[in-house]
């Protein structure tokens, strides 16, 4: 059991990762007041004293009240005040959201503070946390006791809630959302009721809840499906672009975890792929930055993206085919033990959540699509075809674009899958779920692009390559994640328009009621809802 003294340091810790996304701290926070501070039934300030940015610094607002719960009694408490002032409220986790998604001038709630494992059932392998836990935390907190989740994002700066409510997913054409893994949800909807919902009691809230985006409820606890502690073997290698597309069914079906990285303006990719196994940890340290790394790889790669900004034809395409060179030297010919094919790669074995998580310095426009497996191939291939376009105009394109493989699911919740005691789900379930099954897939293409903000300056012509690539994603069926850039989908001005929703999810209109019905005074509305769900 944690003393005063160690509670409290942990306390001091989460305030200090609240700081970095809260740029103006409130005065005189501690755990008892926290929910009342600076909060009152009194009208609204006229100047805020707080100002929020996201982690990339592209997305920022001035709540006029900022609360710090500590348990679910305390977030009611603030739903309430929000209902009799007719106020709105949004939460935010590690922000690492790059849109306006949790952006509002009225209250903002963080669930940092409420960041405790509640109970760990070994027999059935499930844990029970409050969602304010970030990825990070839980997995080394589940790492002491020997378990392990099944799948993660590369960020880990993530709390469980947000990870549920925007669909986050790792890669691997077996593994689904993260948010296969979770067993029941407990959430306050937005008239301060405290609502359980699971894959057997209230399913169409939980199927909903699964990535409702913040839009039903606050998710306060949740109970996930975990499995025994385990290594990963992986595996890094230069590939063509052409080669790893023309074999892309079978480099899927490879690994457990596979993905890779193709450098614009080259015709080279960096491929990775992963295998649970039971040898011990080795060369993990590789992973690690040393000092000239982090000069060449950080420093001087944000001053010469923005040297590209001015001068495209002299920095663009050698910015990648540099970088793309740095990481072919590191390769090591290897041979492997069961086909005794031999080849340049580099390879380690670390812990699961180690390997899986990775580290992102710098501030970035993304964009990211699922496209379904029938139009994988075709799909890239018009990729490049845009890029190379870009490319012609003197327009340079950021690298690496990243290409993840996702199982797909029915959006509809279904029991845990007993066989062999499985750490994973059926199906889904979520209504939302941008990898929902809508013919016969198997698994989709999780395509990613991004601008990055060197000294947090926008690149110029950004934003006629995100619209070019959400238009090829919407000619081959994709649809977008949800925390990033939609595109021209939500732009009616240039021909998108809810009915590109409606028709991508068949749920879509049984969402929108249970909104309603979940939050008649539109407490967790804010442009971002208004923008997408076109409700008020």
């Amino acid at each position: 059991m944690a003393t005063q003294e160690q509670q409290q340091f942990q306390v001091q810790k989460r305030l200090a990762v609240i700081s970095q996304h809260l740029l103006t701290e409130p005065q005189n926070l501690n755990v008892k007041n926290s929910i009342f501070n600076n909060c009152s039934n009194d009208s609204k300030s006229s100047t805020s004293p707080y100002l929020w940015s996201n982690w990339a610094r592209t997305e920022t607002c001035h709540p006029n009240y900022v609360h710090f719960p500590i348990n679910a009694y305390q977030i009611k408490e603030t739903i309430r005040i929000c209902i009799e002032n007719n106020e709105k409220l949004r939460v935010f986790g590690g922000s690492c959201s790059p849109s306006d998604l949790c952006c509002t001038s009225d209250h903002l709630l963080s669930l940092n503070l409420m960041n405790k494992i509640i109970n760990i059932d070994f027999e059935k392998r499930e844990v029970e946390v409050e969602a304010g836990i970030y990825l990070s935390e839980l997995s080394e907190e589940l790492f002491k006791v020997g378990l392990a989740i099944t799948n993660l994002p590369a960020i880990s700066e993530m709390s469980i809630a947000g990870v549920i409510s925007t669909g986050a997913h790792g890669t691997g054409v077996n593994f689904g959302l993260i948010s296969s893994h979770i067993i029941s949800i407990d959430l306050i909807n937005g008239k301060a009721e405290d609502i359980h919902c699971s894959r057997d009691e209230n399913t169409d809230l939980f199927s909903a809840a699964l990535c409702s985006l913040g839009s039903i409820g606050i998710i306060y606890k949740v109970k996930i499906k975990c499995e025994p502690t385990f290594n990963l073997h992986a595996f890094e290698s230069i590939d063509s672009f052409d080669n790893l597309i023309d074999n892309l069914h079978e480099n899927v079906n490879s690994a457990e975890y596979y993905r890779f990285w193709w450098y614009p303006h080259t015709d080279k990719c960096l491929t990775w792929s992963a295998n649970k196994i039971t040898e011990q940890i080795f060369n993990i340290n590789e992973k690690e930055i040393g000092f000239v790394d982090n000069l060449i790889d950080r420093h001087l790669f944000e001053v010469s993206l923005l040297a590209s900004n001015y001068i495209p034809y002299l920095f663009g395409t050698s910015i990648n085919k540099f970088y793309l060179n740095r990481a072919s030297k590191k390769l090591q010919i290897y041979t492997n033990p069961t086909n005794k094919i031999s080849k340049p790669i580099k390879h380690y074995i670390g812990r699961s959540d180690q390997i899986l998580h990775a580290s992102y310095r710098y501030s970035q426009r993304v964009s990211e699509w699922f496209v379904p497996d029938y139009n994988a191939k075709e799909t890239l291939k018009q990729l490049k075809y845009m890029v190379n376009s870009f490319t012609k105009r003197g327009i340079h394109i950021h690298s690496p674009i990243e290409i993840k493989f996702i199982k797909a699911d029915f959006g509809e919740s279904n029991k845990l899958n007993q066989i062999s005691n499985s750490s994973t789900i059926v199906n889904n379930g979520a209504w939302l779920s941008p990898v929902q099954k809508t013919r016969n897939e198997s698994w989709f293409c999780a395509i990613t692009i991004v601008a990055y903000r060197p000294f947090n300056q926008d690149p110029k012509n950004y934003k006629s390559y995100f619209d070019s690539f959400s238009r090829l994603m919407t000619y081959f069926n994709g649809r977008p994640h949800w925390s990033t850039d939609l595109g021209f989908w939500c732009d009616e001005l240039n021909g998108g328009s809810i009915e590109l929703f409606k028709s991508s999810y068949p749920r879509w209109n049984q969402f929108i009621e249970l909104i309603k019905q979940m939050d008649p005074n539109r407490v967790f509305s804010n442009e971002w809802i208004e923008r997408v769900f076109q409700i008020k």
